[in-house]
Order: structure tokens, then C-alpha cells, then sequence
């Protein structure tokens, strides 16, 4: 921005444009898999997402206007920074959601492997002890001369 050049401006565009496009896959992604402070915090992402653009369209408007002094007021009332922090709390929030869920799931495919392992050793014993049984008739059976 303190260039003035308006090519600068070309990646700040562009980042707009993808930031906004960006927080609905997000929404999308955990829709239906929510509990009640998810949502809050997915909302209030949104809505500090929402200050910070326009904080940031509104400074870079002013800026290409000329009016500098403005643009400067404008940052300094610190409504940006607000944003920012507010944006790194929330996303936080989803983040620490996110993994209490996948320490969860974890768990869950630990017990379930468990599990599965019991059930595998279960029936070799079985398989072995249904053998031993079989081998011990056809013993039985030769003994008595039936086979």
C-alpha cells in the first residue's frame, strides 16, 4: 500500500477473493457433525472473518481514493487487530473441537482392534481345540478298528 503502486494491489485481490470463497467448504465440511460450540465458533469465524475484509476493503478503498489519513485513522482504531484475535480464538476453538474428535476416533479404532484381535485368537483356539477333538475320534475310532 505505502507505494501507491496498484499492482500491489493485484495479491490482495486475488487473497480476498479466495478468503471469501474459503469459509464455506469449511462450514460444508463440518455441517452436520457440530455440537453447540462448534457452531458458535464456526459463527463467530465467520462474522470476525466478515470485520476483517471489510476493515481491509475500506482501508485499501480509502488508500486508492488518496485519502491516507483516513485510511490511517481507520487502521489505527484497531478494528483489525480486534478481528485478527478474535479470528485466531475462534479457529481455535474448532481446532482443539477437531482433535478431541479425532482423539476419540482413536480410541474407538484402538478398542475395536482390541477387539478384533480377541475375536481372531478366539477362534484359532477354537479352530485348534476342534482339531485336537477330531484327531482324538479318528485315534478312538482306529483303536476300535471302525476306521
Amino acid at each position: 500500500l505505502l507505494t501507491g503502486d496498484k499492482g500491489d494491489f493485484a495479491p490482495y485481490e486475488t487473497a480476498i477473493g479466495k478468503f471469501r470463497a474459503s469459509l464455506q467448504p469449511v462450514a460444508q465440511l463440518l455441517e452436520g457433525r457440530m455440537e453447540a460450540p462448534q457452531t458458535a465458533a464456526l459463527a463467530d469465524l465467520q462474522k470476525w472473518a466478515g470485520v476483517k475484509v471489510v476493515e481491509l476493503s475500506s482501508t485499501t478503498e480509502l488508500f486508492r481514493e488518496g485519502n491516507v489519513s483516513s485510511a490511517m485513522k481507520l487502521v489505527r482504531t484497531d478494528t483489525g487487530v480486534t478481528a485478527m484475535d478474535q479470528i485466531r480464538y475462534s479457529t481455535g476453538l474448532l481446532i482443539d473441537a477437531e482433535r478431541r474428535l479425532i482423539a476419540v476416533a482413536q480410541s474407538e479404532a484402538r478398542r475395536s482392534r482390541l477387539v478384533v484381535l480377541a475375536c481372531v485368537i478366539t477362534l484359532a483356539f477354537l479352530s485348534l481345540f476342534g482339531f485336537a477333538l477330531a484327531l482324538r475320534n479318528l485315534q478312538r475310532s482306529q483303536k476300535l478298528g471302525i476306521v
